[in-house]
Protein backbone atom coordinates (compact mmCIF):
# COMPACT_ATOMS: atom_id res chain seq x y z
CA UNK A 1 0.00 0.00 0.00
CA UNK A 2 3.08 2.28 -0.57
CA UNK A 3 1.55 4.26 -3.09
CA UNK A 4 -2.31 4.77 -1.56
CA UNK A 5 -2.78 5.77 2.06
CA UNK A 6 -5.96 5.74 3.96
CA UNK A 7 -7.75 9.18 4.34
CA UNK A 8 -10.86 10.65 6.43
CA UNK A 9 -13.29 13.21 5.90
CA UNK A 10 -15.15 14.30 9.37
CA UNK A 11 -18.33 16.09 8.75
CA UNK A 12 -20.81 16.93 11.71
CA UNK A 13 -24.71 16.46 10.94
CA UNK A 14 -26.92 18.49 13.58
CA UNK A 15 -28.98 15.77 15.65
CA UNK A 16 -32.26 16.73 14.05
CA UNK A 17 -30.90 16.00 10.72
CA UNK A 18 -31.08 12.63 8.63
CA UNK A 19 -28.06 11.58 9.52
CA UNK A 20 -28.57 8.02 8.77
CA UNK A 21 -28.87 9.68 4.69
CA UNK A 22 -25.81 11.72 5.42
CA UNK A 23 -24.20 8.01 6.55
CA UNK A 24 -25.37 6.84 3.45
CA UNK A 25 -23.90 9.88 1.38
CA UNK A 26 -20.88 9.41 2.91
CA UNK A 27 -20.10 5.76 2.22
CA UNK A 28 -20.98 5.34 -1.28
CA UNK A 29 -18.62 8.32 -1.59
CA UNK A 30 -15.95 6.85 0.24
CA UNK A 31 -16.58 3.33 -1.69
CA UNK A 32 -16.41 5.05 -5.07
CA UNK A 33 -13.63 6.54 -4.41
CA UNK A 34 -11.73 3.49 -3.09
CA UNK A 35 -13.05 1.35 -5.78
CA UNK A 36 -9.90 1.65 -8.85
CA UNK A 37 -8.49 -1.65 -9.67
CA UNK A 38 -5.11 0.57 -7.93
CA UNK A 39 -7.06 1.29 -4.48
CA UNK A 40 -8.51 -2.48 -4.15
CA UNK A 41 -5.19 -3.77 -5.14
CA UNK A 42 -3.55 -1.67 -2.01
CA UNK A 43 -6.46 -2.83 -0.13
CA UNK A 44 -5.82 -6.39 -0.95
CA UNK A 45 -2.40 -5.79 0.06
CA UNK A 46 -3.13 -4.70 3.37
CA UNK A 47 -5.70 -8.06 4.07
CA UNK A 48 -3.02 -10.31 2.94
CA UNK A 49 -0.07 -7.93 5.30
CA UNK A 50 -2.38 -7.82 8.27
CA UNK A 51 -4.69 -10.89 8.54
CA UNK A 52 -7.63 -10.50 10.52
CA UNK A 53 -10.82 -12.62 11.73
CA UNK A 54 -12.68 -9.33 10.62
CA UNK A 55 -10.25 -8.21 7.89
CA UNK A 56 -13.47 -6.63 6.03
CA UNK A 57 -14.49 -4.17 8.63
CA UNK A 58 -10.93 -3.55 8.98
CA UNK A 59 -9.71 -2.65 5.92
CA UNK A 60 -12.30 -1.87 3.73
CA UNK A 61 -13.91 1.87 3.20
CA UNK A 62 -16.57 2.69 6.12
CA UNK A 63 -17.91 5.27 7.93
CA UNK A 64 -18.11 5.54 11.83
CA UNK A 65 -20.27 7.69 13.68
CA UNK A 66 -19.83 9.43 16.67
CA UNK A 67 -22.33 11.05 19.23
CA UNK A 68 -20.70 14.81 20.48
CA UNK A 69 -23.00 17.19 22.66
CA UNK A 70 -23.33 18.97 19.59
CA UNK A 71 -24.19 16.95 17.08
CA UNK A 72 -23.70 13.38 15.39
CA UNK A 73 -20.01 13.34 13.71
CA UNK A 74 -19.77 11.16 10.95
CA UNK A 75 -16.00 10.13 9.80
CA UNK A 76 -15.85 8.58 6.38
CA UNK A 77 -12.19 6.63 6.13
CA UNK A 78 -11.29 5.61 2.01
CA UNK A 79 -8.14 4.74 0.67
CA UNK A 80 -6.64 6.91 -2.10
CA UNK A 81 -3.36 7.42 -4.00
CA UNK A 82 -0.36 9.36 -2.48
CA UNK A 83 0.51 11.83 -4.69
CA UNK A 84 -3.05 12.91 -5.46
CA UNK A 85 -4.67 12.75 -1.54
CA UNK A 86 -5.08 16.34 -1.30
CA UNK A 87 -6.55 16.81 -4.58
CA UNK A 88 -9.14 13.33 -4.31
CA UNK A 89 -10.00 14.85 -0.74
CA UNK A 90 -11.23 17.41 -2.63
CA UNK A 91 -12.92 16.35 -5.06
CA UNK A 92 -14.77 13.65 -2.57
CA UNK A 93 -15.64 16.80 -0.35
CA UNK A 94 -17.34 18.76 -2.79
CA UNK A 95 -19.44 15.54 -3.90
CA UNK A 96 -20.60 15.36 -0.53
CA UNK A 97 -21.48 18.59 0.25
CA UNK A 98 -23.89 18.98 -3.07
CA UNK A 99 -25.38 15.77 -2.18
CA UNK A 100 -26.09 16.68 1.34
CA UNK A 101 -27.66 19.92 0.18
CA UNK A 102 -29.70 18.25 -2.51
CA UNK A 103 -30.87 16.24 0.24
CA UNK A 104 -31.76 18.63 2.70
CA UNK A 105 -28.65 18.14 5.12
CA UNK A 106 -26.97 20.93 6.54
CA UNK A 107 -23.28 20.57 8.37
CA UNK A 108 -23.08 21.17 11.87
CA UNK A 109 -21.78 24.06 13.37
CA UNK A 110 -21.43 25.70 16.88
CA UNK A 111 -24.03 28.42 17.05
CA UNK A 112 -25.33 30.85 19.54
CA UNK A 113 -28.39 32.28 19.82
CA UNK A 114 -28.59 36.31 20.60
CA UNK A 115 -31.74 38.53 21.50
CA UNK A 116 -30.88 42.33 20.75
CA UNK A 117 -33.97 44.41 23.13
CA UNK A 118 -34.24 47.87 22.29
CA UNK A 119 -33.43 50.37 24.96
CA UNK A 120 -35.59 50.57 27.81
CA UNK A 121 -37.63 54.58 27.74
CA UNK A 122 -36.71 55.95 31.02
CA UNK A 123 -39.04 58.65 32.23
CA UNK A 124 -37.58 62.15 32.44
CA UNK A 125 -39.22 64.54 34.71
CA UNK A 126 -39.21 68.25 33.73
CA UNK A 127 -38.07 70.98 35.80
CA UNK A 128 -39.26 74.40 35.39
CA UNK A 129 -35.81 76.92 35.55
CA UNK A 130 -37.49 78.86 38.72
CA UNK A 131 -38.27 75.90 40.57
CA UNK A 132 -34.82 74.08 41.45
CA UNK A 133 -34.63 73.04 45.25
Amino acid sequence: MLDHLWEELTLPVPYEADWHLAERILCEEAESISSTVEARRAIEQMRRRYPSPTRDAEVDPRVFVRATPNWVELSARFVVPVRAARQVKDQVTRRVLDRFADSGIRVASVTQDITIHPPQATETVAVAPGDRR
